[in-house]
């Protein structure tokens, strides 16, 4: 099971909104993609991730694991394995 913050959670859903809004179903398949692909690369390795993207080192303290999909070249996202 992966955790995502609040913030993700409601990040993901707005853009989910965004995307059935108008009609984007090519990006609503993508983004089910790369978080499949995130779910998967936690699940199957729980510290595969690092611990923070690089450019921001002080998020170590919220102990999430940070990775990058390669399926749809998406953003860093953060989840942490629970």
């Amino acid at each position: 099971m992966i955790r995502l913050t609040r913030t993700a959670a409601r990040q993901l859903d707005e853009l989910l909104e965004h995307y059935i809004a108008r009609e984007r179903d090519q990006a609503i398949v993508n983004l089910s993609r790369a978080l499949d692909v995130a779910r998967e690369r936690i699940e199957g390795d729980p510290s595969a991730g690092r611990l923070y993207p690089t450019l921001y080192p002080e998020v170590v303290r919220w102990q999430f694991q940070w990775i990058k999909s390669t399926a749809t070249g998406s953003p860093m996202r953060s989840a942490r394995a629970t």
